[in-house]
């Protein structure tokens, strides 16, 4: 009886660190799209921070859950746009209970960059904050504007932010 030894290629692990605890999503920032009266459509937008790989995590909706309209039931449809708006997702709520959700058959779509640059100068920028376009102060970051639905707006807004000549 002859015996081969069969030399084992040592085991090697190429899995990336776990990255510690997402963000998680606010409540203010989930909106109800209402269409029908046993499930309900949600659009989303990701808090800073968070990555598409995230929505596996089931604790990330836990400030979501404390509210009882927004809160995600199962069957519910969730839209989540990046907060970068470099990609989106839409999924279907698996299981849910106070401390989260589970979201099963997530569609990611990675979406081209903007093409346009947000205005800038050397005191004030134009900057989209999830819902809206705000005017912020650059030297400590301060929101000077409540929102505007587009880009034209929130410039105007910064425009009338500046002294006016008196002639």
């Amino acid at each position: 009886m002859s015996a081969t030894a069969v030399a084992k290629k040592p085991e090697t692990t190429d899995t990336p660190p776990p990255r510690a605890k997402a963000p998680t999503f606010d409540e203010a920032m989930v909106a109800i799209d209402w269409h029908g009266q046993s499930t309900k459509h949600l659009f989303c937008r990701a808090p800073s921070g968070l990555i598409a790989d995230d929505l596996k995590q089931r604790g990330i909706w836990d400030r979501v859950q404390r509210n009882p309209i927004k809160a995600l039931r199962p069957y519910d449809t969730v839209r989540i746009v990046g907060p970068d708006q470099t990609w989106t997702a839409t999924a279907l709520v698996a299981e849910s209970d106070q401390s989260g959700a589970a979201l099963v058959d997530v569609k990611i779509v990675q979406l081209p960059p903007t093409a346009r640059q947000l205005f800038r100068d050397s005191t004030y920028a134009v900057e989209f904050d999830g819902f809206k376009f705000i005017v912020v102060r650059i030297s400590d970051g301060r929101r000077m504007t409540d929102g505007a639905s587009n880009v034209e707006q929130a410039e105007r807004d910064l425009r009338g932010l500046y002294p006016k000549r008196v002639t």
